[in-house]
């Protein structure tokens, strides 16, 4: 089975396909769910490293390239590229952080 790049891209950064829904199904469906959700979190740690990554990377080729483009005037849009890929990442890393506490901390009781 083939895969593109933006998929290979999305399960390594968003590894939102690996869980499953809690809200659909009997309860034992939806308790058996929400078990696997909980054992598989540690999955969340690897993707949460890889938003940190590129984050910070993205952070200090905002601030990097700052110096260029006064030399440069159109390095200012591989700036801007930057910036917006570093607050997706930030995004997706805070997501992922309160999915990994939600998972964690939090016990559920299904009716």
């Amino acid at each position: 089975m083939k895969h593109s790049m933006v998929q290979k891209l999305m399960q390594l950064f968003a590894p939102f396909h690996l869980f499953k829904d809690c809200s659909r199904g009997s309860a034992e469906q939806r308790w058996s769910a929400y078990r696997f959700n909980q054992e598989n979190a540690w999955r969340l740690k690897e993707s949460m490293k890889n938003c940190l990554i590129v984050f910070l990377g993205s952070l200090l080729g905002v601030y990097g390239l700052e110096s260029l483009v006064e030399w440069f005037p159109p390095l200012v849009y591989g700036q801007m590229c930057l910036g917006i890929s570093c607050s997706l990442f930030f995004v997706g890393l805070v997501v992922q952080v309160v999915m990994y506490g939600y998972f964690k901390h939090v016990k559920v009781t299904l009716r």
